[in-house]
């Protein structure tokens, strides 16, 4: 039996189409390089980020919305682009929503519309709102919502696989609250 062009065709690009589609549109995978989330999410926690938490973003856009059915809500750990280099990915908890007022080192700062009071669960190492303020409704990409794998350290050979001997089984499909 000889196949097609058409077929070797859709035999290719259909799996790669239907990944794409699934990253850009349901989930997709994260992993934590940072302290900043301890105890919530430990350094080399492999998350997966919920895409249609808030909306349908536009394909292959940083920040336009076809459709945008809720908003995060406070206590919410969402990944977002960084205000200060949109290039870069974080991860924090929503500690205020548009509106409302938090008090930091005695000043109180009001929560303008369409922005979030974003804190990171280890204060004492946190690079978050207090230091480089507001995240913009726009920057918000989803919320995390599983940790599918965690390890100790990397492979010195491959720094982006975890080494197997240090997995932490425990974390494995666990929900991030």
């Amino acid at each position: 039996m000889k196949a097609t062009w058409r077929q070797a065709f859709l035999a290719f690009f259909f799996p790669v189409f239907l990944v794409m589609t699934a990253r850009w549109l349901l989930i997709e995978p994260y992993v934590i390089p940072s302290g900043s989330m301890i105890p919530t999410l430990l350094i080399n926690d492999h998350i997966m980020v919920n895409k249609l938490a808030y909306g349908v973003r536009f394909p292959f856009s940083k920040n336009w919305w076809l459709v945008r059915w809720a908003d995060p809500v406070r206590d919410d750990v969402v990944v977002f682009r960084y205000p200060l280099n949109p290039e870069v990915f974080y991860v924090k908890r929503v500690a205020a929503v548009p509106g409302e007022t938090v008090e930091v080192q005695g000043q109180e700062v009001v929560v303008g519309p369409d922005e979030y009071y974003v804190l990171g669960d280890n204060r004492d190492n946190s690079s978050d709102s207090r230091y480089w303020g507001m995240v913009p409704k726009a920057n918000i990409i989803g919320r995390a919502s599983l940790i599918w794998l965690s390890c100790e350290d990397k492979l010195p050979s491959a720094p982006f696989i975890c080494n197997p001997q240090t997995l932490r089984a425990s974390r494995f499909l666990t929900i991030v609250n």
